[in-house]
């Protein structure tokens, strides 16, 4: 950002919402932006030869169905409609956890090593035949409980703080970030009425699950529930 600023070139603009791209109808080409003073109100136009939109997935759609001409009526670029469907995020509520018994001399201090990942290993040769498309990785963590671990518990005086200061079990957890297949009915969308307080349309989002990503779930879940019980 320095080294920005120093070419004279740089200006930064806070407090301030793209509402939409401006087309040129004759270079065909996007010619800059319309951003809302969001202190104000006002609106002002920037210009560029070059756009970045660098809003995240799903704001950056909304931008670019909000940004209507008559080149494009459903949305910049949007001549297929395929613009807002497709939505996928990774599925992450499969896994499994335990605790170990043992080692309760042991302890660690100072900068260890934290966490653990199992790239992905299913679906890797053609003709498996698990139920489902694509796979995922596994993440995990190892430590012993801790005081954060008590939070919720009762107590009062110096037995409580014995309890908060004694380490607990050993724990391991897992679980699974998996793909997700491409749906069109998964969509983002601009909400027809409603709007928000800068007069941009709210953005609207249509997602769920499907079998694939059931299965693979439970896939998962049974894996990390065996790896753990062969440790």
């Amino acid at each position: 950002m320095p080294a920005a600023f120093e070419t004279g070139n740089l200006t930064l603009r806070p407090y301030s919402i793209v509402a939409e791209i401006l087309y040129n109808e004759n270079s065909q080409r996007a010619r800059g932006v319309r951003v809302i003073d969001t202190l104000s109100g006002e609106s002002f136009e920037y210009y560029a030869r070059i756009i970045f939109i660098n809003a995240s997935t799903i704001a950056t759609t909304g931008l670019l169905l909000n940004s209507k001409s008559s080149r494009f009526p459903q949305g910049f670029g949007n001549d297929s409609g395929a613009l807002g469907h497709n939505l996928m995020d990774h599925h992450s509520s499969a896994g499994a956890y335990g605790t170990f018994d043992g080692l309760k001399d042991k302890y660690y201090k100072g900068r260890r090593p934290c966490g653990f990942i199992i790239p992905r290993f299913r679906n890797l040769k053609s003709g498996s035949d698990l139920g489902f498309l694509r796979g995922y990785t596994i993440q995990g963590d190892g430590e012993r409980k801790e005081w954060q671990n008590n939070l919720t518990s009762a107590g009062f005086g110096d037995d409580f703080k014995k309890q908060l200061t004694t380490p607990g079990p050993w724990t391991v957890w897992m679980a699974a970030w998996g793909e997700c297949l491409p749906y069109e009915e998964n969509t983002v969308s601009l909400h027809e009425t409603k709007r928000d307080k800068w007069g941009i349309p709210q953005i609207a989002i249509d997602f769920s699950f499907r079998e694939n990503e059931y299965k693979m779930m439970d896939d998962a879940m049974n894996t990390s529930q065996e790896m753990l019980s062969q440790a």
